[in-house]
């Protein structure tokens, strides 16, 4: 079986000051993450006919490299975990609907996502 799909930035959220470095440590130490994301992945398996579709907490640096990440079967889960992973009581998410490419870089949320003008 061959995995196809998409991957699309849908909710975003600046780490406030208090929060740096995270709690969250890699190879090097602390995470210095600059914002939080939520992607939606939608994954489409040969043979199968319906879509996999996943929410996806995660961690990125002002440069919009991907950090860190945790995946979630649902929305609600994921918008219940990312806060849990920060160590906030709460996030103030941004609404947003950026394609994310396959290499490792995010689009970056806090330039607006280009619309079409065709309806």
């Amino acid at each position: 079986m061959t995995p196809a799909g998409s991957e699309t930035l849908i909710r975003w959220a600046p780490l406030a000051p208090g929060l740096h470095p995270l709690p969250i440590y890699g190879p090097d130490g602390p995470l210095h993450a600059d914002w939080i994301g939520i992607t939606k992945a939608t994954s489409f398996l040969e043979g199968l006919t319906r879509a996999r579709v996943s929410y996806i907490v995660v961690l990125a640096s002002d440069r919009c490299e991907l950090l860190g990440m945790q995946q979630c079967d649902t929305l609600r889960i994921a918008l219940d975990q990312a806060p849990v992973m920060i160590g906030a009581e709460s996030i103030r998410w941004h609404r947003t609907n950026a394609a994310v490419a396959g290499d490792g870089i995010l689009p970056d949320p806090r330039r607006p996502v280009a619309r079409s003008r065709h309806r």
